[in-house]
């Protein structure tokens, strides 16, 4: 059933890829809307903990340059998440 398929794709992409990034994925297989917004609180959820357990084993270290920085703001926001969720991952102050 769809609530299946929605549930294991929440599941198996949860560890590696942001909201927006499943959100799409679930679009992508036809998924009805109504679906995707009753599991999108939960997904918020845990948004925070899943790119911060991303960017440490990717990177593990705030970024030295300007440049560097980018690149991790690339890379997270290819992984899905927003760029308020990236923005509280890669500031030291807010840990």
């Amino acid at each position: 059933s769809a609530e299946r398929m929605v549930e294991q794709v929440v599941h198996i992409r949860r560890n590696r890829f942001g909201s927006r990034r499943i959100v799409y994925e679930l679009q992508q297989k036809g998924i009805d809307e109504e679906l995707i917004s009753a599991v999108l609180p939960r997904l918020k959820e845990t948004e925070l903990k899943a790119a911060r357990t991303v960017w440490q084993k990717k990177f593990g270290a705030p970024p030295g340059s300007a440049t560097e920085r980018a690149k991790q703001i690339r890379f997270l926001m290819g992984r899905g998440f927003g760029t308020e969720i990236i923005t509280k991952v890669l500031d030291p102050r807010d840990e």
